[in-house]
């Protein structure tokens, strides 16, 4: 697949991570690098316009923490699932996954701040199917998506595109209890389908369905 515009060359050949892994680079402002890493450290696949090297060392490094923070901080605070390091130059996050694997994020300073939940809860979706693990029932399932929203209205949505293809939807209502600069509706499209859609502060949509 071609490269980006300042997207270092690869040094391994792309798997079936590779496009959930763009996926979350993309719905993430701010993410420089991304990378799954297994129980050893190593890079099983990474995104992002950082060299590769400094992917496959920071996720190392950064897998450690999370262990270590694991081991030390689990018996006082249960179990330990996410580590976050503020530097500098760079915010590092760490997400425990399954079987000893995490997903390593890298983020420029500065970087909008807290996390989506529905861009993580997406990509750690792909990845466990992509995987062969059966995602847990209480796992969020979410996707990143372009909505076209009605003239001089930024926030309520007009149409969605699915599959390639654009969907009118009709406005049925919309959702209360989001966090801070988030608007949420539930929408129908013509052929009967329904879904919520979720305005994130930054602009980014998500729907709770998949296709």
């Amino acid at each position: 697949m071609p490269l980006r515009p300042g997207v270092p060359a690869r040094d391994q050949d792309t798997t079936g991570f590779t496009r959930i892994l763009q996926n979350l680079v993309e719905a993430l402002p701010g993410l420089a690098g991304v990378a799954l890493v297994d129980e050893l450290g190593e890079c099983v696949d990474y995104a992002g316009v950082l060299e590769p090297f400094e992917i496959r060392l920071t996720s190392a490094h950064l897998q450690i923490e999370l262990r270590h923070a694991t081991e030390r901080l689990s018996g006082a605070l249960g179990g330990l699932r996410e580590l976050a390091v503020y530097a500098r130059k760079r915010t590092f996050f760490a997400v425990h996954l399954v079987d000893g694997y995490d997903l390593i994020l890298v983020f420029t300073a500065g970087s909008p701040w807290p996390l989506s939940s529905r861009a993580i809860a997406q990509a750690e979706y792909d990845i466990r199917v992509e995987g062969g693990w059966d995602p847990p029932a209480d796992l969020e399932r979410w996707i990143h998506l372009v909505v076209d929203a009605r003239p001089h209205d930024r926030w309520r949505p007009h149409r969605v595109r699915l599959a390639g293809e654009w969907h009118e939807v009709e406005v049925m209502g919309t959702v209360v209890g989001l966090a801070e600069g988030e608007r949420g509706f539930r929408v129908r499209t013509r052929t009967g389908a329904e879904m919520t859609l979720v305005r994130e502060r930054f602009g980014h949509w998500y729907a709770d369905v998949r296709y």
